[in-house]
């Protein structure tokens, strides 16, 4: 039970850490970042050209994907049980 409860924790640190690189890539070149997701059916590429169009809805965007990613990295904390249980 705790190997299970370790192994969740560990997907979500490596979810937000995911979520904070691609938000902070995002920041720095909005445009760049989005043609590199240009791929595939046309309703993908008009949907992502949307995001190419308007760097600074992006930006946005990317601001809230940060935000999401810290709060769920700063919730992995933890718990005593499961730290004593590992030993």
């Amino acid at each position: 039970m705790a190997k299970n409860a370790l192994i969740n924790r560990w997907a979500k640190e490596s979810l937000a850490m995911l979520m904070v690189g691609d938000a902070m890539v995002t920041l720095v070149d909005p445009e760049r970042h989005c043609r590199l997701w240009m791929r595939g059916p046309e309703k993908w590429r008009q949907f992502i050209n949307l995001f190419v169009k308007h760097p600074l809805i992006t930006r946005g965007l990317a601001l809230g994907e940060l935000s999401l990613g810290v709060w769920l990295a700063e919730h992995q904390r933890p718990k005593e049980k499961l730290a004593t249980e590992m030993k």
